[in-house]
C-alpha cells in the first residue's frame, strides 16, 4: 500500500506544490485538511498502522506531512536560486550584509503578498545555520538539511498555533 502511495499518490499531491502552495489562512484551510486527509487516509489503511495517530504513522512510515514537504521544497528551489545553479530567482533575493541571511530585493510584501515564494521562503531560509546554507551542492544542501528537524523550522517560523494540528 505504500508503495501505491509514493508512486500514484504523493506525485499528484506535490506536483508544483512551491507555485500554489496553500497556506493557513484565506479559507485555505478546508484544502490543507483536505490533501492532508488523502495521506491520513493511505496510512490508516496499511496493516497494522490504523489505530496509531497520524504523527506515529508518518514516523513508522518515515514519512513526513505535505507541510514538511513544501517547507522543503521550498528551502531546496531557494539554496539552488542563492548559489545560482538555475537561470531564474536571482531578481528576488540578496545578501544581507556579510551573512548568509537573504532579503527581498523587492518591495516590501503586503499581508497579501506574504504567500508568495519570495516572501514565503525567506522565513525558513533565515533560520537555517549558515553551515547548511554555505553547502557547495544540491546534494550536500539536502544532507546538511536532512540532519535538522524540519517540524521544528515548520513551527518556529509559522508563526501559527493551529499548524501543531497538521503536524503533530
Amino acid at each position: 500500500m505504500l508503495g501505491l502511495y509514493k508512486s500514484l499518490v504523493k506525485p499528484h499531491i506535490e506536483y508544483c506544490s512551491q507555485a500554489w502552495a496553500p497556506m493557513a489562512r484565506h479559507g485555505n484551510w478546508s484544502l490543507i485538511l483536505e490533501l492532508e486527509g488523502v495521506e491520513r487516509s493511505f496510512t490508516r489503511m496499511i496493516d497494522g498502522l490504523g489505530l496509531m495517530t497520524y504523527r506515529e504513522r508518518l514516523d513508522k512510515l518515515n514519512l513526513t506531512t505535505l507541510l514538511e514537504r513544501r517547507v522543503r521544497g521550498d528551502l531546496i528551489e531557494m539554496f539552488k536560486i542563492q548559489e545560482g545553479f538555475v537561470g531564474y530567482g536571482s531578481d528576488l533575493f540578496g545578501r544581507s550584509g556579510r551573512t548568509v541571511a537573504a532579503r527581498s530585493k523587492t518591495h516590501r510584501f503586503t499581508t497579501n503578498e506574504t504567500d508568495f515564494f519570495a516572501q514565503r521562503v525567506l522565513r525558513y531560509w533565515n533560520s537555517l545555520p549558515p553551515l547548511v546554507k554555505a553547502s557547495e551542492s544540491v546534494t550536500g544542501f539536502e544532507r546538511g538539511f536532512g540532519f535538522m528537524d524540519i517540524r521544528k523550522i515548520s513551527l518556529a517560523t509559522t508563526g501559527n498555533c493551529h499548524m501543531t494540528s497538521l503536524i503533530g
